[in-house]
Parts: structure tokens; C-alpha cells; sequence
């Protein structure tokens, strides 16, 4: 079994208000809640407005800022659900070692926008990001929110991985 990693990135203007530790945990619970998942990695990165924009802009053809975006690494869930498909690592050319992690994708993900969906919800900033976190990482696994059914799986998911880290 391949090394479980997961990396996270923080613009420094976050650093001084998003909890590592937090994200850590919900993104390895949500990689356990996926039992395709096991022994995948996943990078987190908490950004800015305008990189979501660019980001969106760029591989969406949506040019607005969104709260969070999944991109696919060579995870169970690749072709599958609301994550865009950019990395080189989707190349079949692409060299894996055996030593290394296998790496689900990356998931970036609007502070700014989080923090105003927090006040939509109102609950904490905190909550949101782990949702949007969780959210993201669902996205990897494959799973969507187009259809009624698929959107009630997702969210009961999402819910279940919150209610396990926030209760």
C-alpha cells in the first residue's frame, strides 16, 4: 500500500487564521469515507479570490470566482464527478515510481468565498472550509451533485464526515 500524504498549501495572508490540523483531519477522514481512496494522497491548497477566478476562468470557461475546485490527479475517481481533469499525471506517458504516493488530485479552494458563504449559513468560516474541503475531495472520488439523487448522496456524505469532526 502506497503512503497516505496529504499536502497543504496556504497563501500567507490565510496562514495566520486556517488550521492546519483542520484540514488534515477532513481530508483524511473524507479519503477514508472513500473506499476506492485507500492509500491515495490529496493536496489542499487555500487561495485567493482572483486565483479561483483565473482557475475557473481558465478550465471551466467560467469567468467568476467559485469556492472551490477539484482538479484530478490518477485517483479511483478520475473521469468521474465535478472534478476537471488537468494534471499531467492523467498522461499515460506520465513516470509513477513505486515509491510514490499515488495522488488522488488537488483541491483549491476560495478563503474569501468561504468566508462569505459562512455568513450565508451562519455558522463559522472553520466549518465552511471543512466542508468545501470534504466537498472537494467527494468531487475526486466521483461523486456529483447534478442530478437530485446524486446531490442527496453527496450532501449526506458531506454531513455525516462533518458531524464526525464538529460533534
Amino acid at each position: 500500500m502506497s503512503k497516505r500524504q496529504v499536502q497543504i498549501g496556504i497563501f500567507p495572508e490565510f496562514k495566520k487564521v486556517v488550521r492546519s490540523v483542520l484540514i488534515r483531519k477532513v481530508a483524511v477522514t473524507t479519503l477514508d469515507a472513500g473506499m476506492s481512496a485507500r492509500g491515495y494522497g490529496v493536496s489542499i491548497v487555500i487561495a485567493d479570490d482572483e486565483t479561483l477566478r483565473i482557475l475557473n476562468r481558465d478550465h471551466r470557461g467560467l469567468n467568476n470566482v467559485t469556492d472551490v475546485l477539484a482538479f484530478e490527479g490518477i485517483g479511483p475517481g478520475s473521469g468521474n464527478g465535478g472534478a476537471v481533469r488537468v494534471s499531467s499525471m492523467n498522461t499515460p506517458n506520465f513516470p509513477q515510481t513505486p515509491d510514490q504516493p499515488k495522488v488522488l488530485g488537488e483541491v483549491i479552494i476560495s478563503y474569501p468565498q468561504a468566508e462569505r458563504q459562512a455568513v450565508e449559513r451562519a455558522w463559522g468560516v472553520e466549518r465552511e472550509t471543512a466542508l468545501l474541503v470534504a466537498h472537494g475531495i467527494l468531487h475526486l472520488l466521483g461523486y456529483d451533485h447534478e442530478e437530485d439523487e446524486e446531490a442527496q448522496v453527496m450532501e449526506e456524505l458531506e454531513a455525516k464526515i462533518l458531524d464526525g469532526i464538529f460533534l
